[in-house]
């Protein structure tokens, strides 16, 4: 145990002591900047990222309007919708998925603001040590470590809420019609044609809560990593003295 301290403590001592000046000030930075100050602009820039993000995507519109995170139909689904008139489904069928997309997107956009806390949470947690690796990453380093750090939880978190929202906007229930239409047909298909071509089809799920879920917060981390670009380049984006500070330099 002692040797595995020395291994990881004398290479940080290192980093620390060529990165910073004595008084604890970073050298590779002016006015002052020190390490705490680094990261309380990383965290700060975070913050407003995460808040302009969910702010755009929480509002009707904000996920179907937006064709960069817009939730389309599962490729399986895809694959039925362009099948339909091979298994025998009319063009209602076609309108019943169109539907059940637009509240796919209605439910992301209704639970967006669900996931601020625990990406707040998540934020604070960075430490100096986390600091120093985004600060030297590529444009989106905060926001990927951001993403590393709460997806597993916010999946957990945000699915109960995405599943109320998807009742809520009546996309379970869409949902349960397109199964319960499709799921026999396909029964049938399988169990006579398919037997003579050997393609069957796949049965669709029942629930698609999950599917929305990470669709959802995929989208919400890419524009949080916009955000994080904007901040890094544009000094408009800016919009605290920390973040003008910080980036500034």
């Amino acid at each position: 145990m002692k040797k595995y301290l020395l291994t990881v403590a004398v290479p940080l001592a290192l980093l620390f002591s060529t990165a910073c000046n004595e008084d604890g000030t970073l050298k590779d930075f002016g006015n002052g900047l020190s390490t705490d100050e680094v990261v309380a602009g990383l965290k700060e820039a975070l913050t407003v990222g995460t808040d302009t993000s969910v702010t755009r995507l929480n509002r009707t519109d904000g996920y179907w309007q937006d064709l960069a995170v817009r939730i389309l139909l599962p490729q399986q689904v895809q694959n039925v919708y362009n099948a339909s008139s091979t298994i025998g489904l009319d063009g209602a069928f076609g309108t019943l998925l169109d539907d059940f997309q637009l509240k796919m997107n209605r439910a992301a956009e209704n639970a967006a603001d669900k996931a601020k806390p625990i990406i707040w949470e998540a934020i604070t947690g960075i430490t100096i040590a986390d600091g120093w690796s985004i600060l030297k990453g590529d444009s989106t380093a905060a926001t990927n470590y951001l993403k590393g750090a709460t997806y597993t939880s916010l999946v957990d978190a945000y699915l109960p809420d995405v599943t109320d929202a998807l009742e809520e906007v009546g996309a379970q229930q869409a949902w349960s019609s397109i199964t319960s239409t499709y799921n026999p047909l396909i029964n049938t298909y399988n169990n006579t044609v398919a037997i003579i071509t050997g393609n069957p089809y796949a049965l669709l799920p029942t629930d698609l809560s999950r599917y929305v879920t990470e669709k959802a917060l995929d989208g919400l981390f890419l524009k949080v990593s916009d955000e994080e670009r904007r901040i890094r380049r544009d000094p408009i984006a800016r919009v605290t003295d920390l973040l003008r500070r910080v980036f500034g330099q």
